[in-house]
């Protein structure tokens, strides 16, 4: 079961032997553990893992087991066209109105 005092407990002794510092609210590394990670050793070339060896069985393909053939997709359905848009008219203005009533 997880309990913050274990978690900020950690932190606290990890501040005092200078592993973290405290920045406002949240932790960084110490310079002591940042020149550390940057002096580790990195692997040379020569040192990669070793590939597994390639498997050359005769096995035959089972027929159907293939997939479909690139050109043989479905074609893409047509889009409708867009209807074209229509402008709302604009109110009358008072002068306007005043002149149809005369």
């Amino acid at each position: 079961m997880f309990s913050q005092h274990f978690l900020l407990r950690a932190l606290k002794t990890g501040v005092k032997s200078g592993a973290f510092v405290q920045v406002k609210g949240s932790y960084k590394l110490g310079e002591a553990k940042k020149k550390a990670a940057k002096k580790a050793p990195k692997k040379a070339e020569g040192e990669k893992k070793a590939k597994a060896p390639k498997k050359t069985g005769t096995k035959k393909a089972a027929k159907g087991t293939k997939k479909a053939a690139k050109g043989t997709k479905k074609a893409a359905a047509p889009k409708k066209a867009k209807a074209p848009k229509v402008k709302a008219a604009k109110p009358a203005k008072k002068a306007d109105k005043a002149a149809a009533k005369k």
